[in-house]
């Protein structure tokens, strides 16, 4: 899996202009050196070089935010994965007409309608929230395990990372329990992603732990 948070580079950001060519190659790069798949994808699309190297061209003459915009998401169309992720920064001088936050809450909750009976809602599988999953499931585990009935609301949940579930897997079967790694491509920049991300669980369970929720 990659995901990509593109910013637009601003040469100027009183005049609204992007260095979209920088963008636009900067996509095609990571994708090529980041993504596990593309050795995949290049047997499915033989002309990629081609694909790719006429949307820089594209982009070279292009120094307007939103035509800038357009061309990326052609690109991320072209790549069709699902992995890629767009956004925008709030730098960005047309920050509020090129994204909508909608401040929607991803956070996992967990309610017992009835003394039988678990709701837990999981809003997305992304990896940010996998401690918050965690530390839910950890609250209330001794709850949990006496409960007759779990129910899981995926709704709206559009994916993400394998890990970010695997405490929500003991509670749907026993044992063995029996899972595949998930594989990435061990380029410079993911090393560094999931050295970054371990870091950072480590310190939060640290905080965590000082503060008596584990």
């Amino acid at each position: 899996m990659i995901l990509i948070l593109l910013g637009f580079s601003f040469t100027t950001v009183k005049a609204q202009e992007c260095d979209c060519k920088t963008d636009v190659a900067f996509l095609a790069e990571r994708y090529k050196k980041d993504y596990s798949g593309f050795q995949d994808f290049k047997i499915s699309h033989p002309d990629y070089k081609k694909q790719f190297q006429s949307f820089i061209d594209r982009s070279t003459t292009i120094n307007d935010v939103i035509k800038c915009h357009e061309v990326i998401g052609e690109l991320i169309a072209y790549l069709d994965n699902g992995h890629v992720a767009f956004g925008v920064l709030e730098e960005n001088p047309k920050f509020e007409e090129l994204y909508e936050d909608d401040d929607k809450d991803y956070y996992p909750s967990l309610v017992f309608p009835d003394s039988g009976t678990a709701l837990l809602t999981i809003k997305t599988g992304n990896l940010d929230y996998k401690i918050d999953l965690d530390t839910l499931i950890e609250n209330n585990k001794s709850k949990l395990d006496i409960t007759e009935h779990l129910i899981i609301d995926l709704r709206g949940n559009s994916g993400g990372g394998d890990d970010t579930y695997s405490n929500v897997i003991p509670f749907l079967y026993t044992n063995p329990i029996i899972t595949n790694g998930t594989f990435l491509w061990t380029s410079e920049n993911n090393i560094s992603l999931l050295s970054n991300m371990l870091t950072i669980r480590i310190c939060r369970k640290k905080q965590d732990n000082k503060s008596g929720k584990w």
